[in-house]
């Protein structure tokens, strides 16, 4: 499949908008699971972990 010139000039307009919607969903994603692998270099919402053992087998 071929993108006419249409195509590609509709698909950079929304190039940025693509990228600050998947962004937004990650960050939206970790606050909400609480994945603790990255949640983990936050400065101040990492406090939540500092009493907290890592388990076996997990990283």
């Amino acid at each position: 499949m071929v993108l006419g010139k249409k195509q590609v000039e509709q698909l950079t307009a929304f190039t940025a908008t693509g990228i600050f919607f998947g962004l937004a969903s990650f960050v939206g994603m970790v606050y909400f699971t609480d994945w603790r692998a990255v949640v983990g270099y936050l400065p101040y919402y990492n406090g939540k972990f500092r009493g907290e053992k890592k388990k076996e087998g997990c990283e």
